[in-house]
């Protein structure tokens, strides 16, 4: 079987190929799985569902930079106004 990098070249070598092999995941990958993910969601903390929805905040605020801060100075000037 031939080498998918080329010698010399930096990194891991495999193969995503079954080569014959079963595909389907076994009962103990899937325990394993479990266990990562509970460990996950137990490393998480109290705070995190208020950091993703922070984060989601400033992502959405990022991506529309002029139009959030088009928005601010027609707030501030309808509150300047009044």
């Amino acid at each position: 079987m031939k080498s998918a990098r080329p010698p010399g070249a930096p990194g891991p070598c495999w193969y995503t190929a079954s080569l014959g092999g079963s595909t389907d995941i076994s009962p103990h990958e899937l325990s394993s799985l479990q266990d990562h993910l509970s460990g996950c969601l137990a490393l998480r903390g109290r705070w995190f569902h208020l950091r993703r929805q922070a984060d989601a905040l400033l992502n959405f605020v990022a991506a529309r930079q002029v139009t959030t801060a088009l928005a601010l100075g027609m707030v501030a000037a309808l509150v300047w106004l009044l």
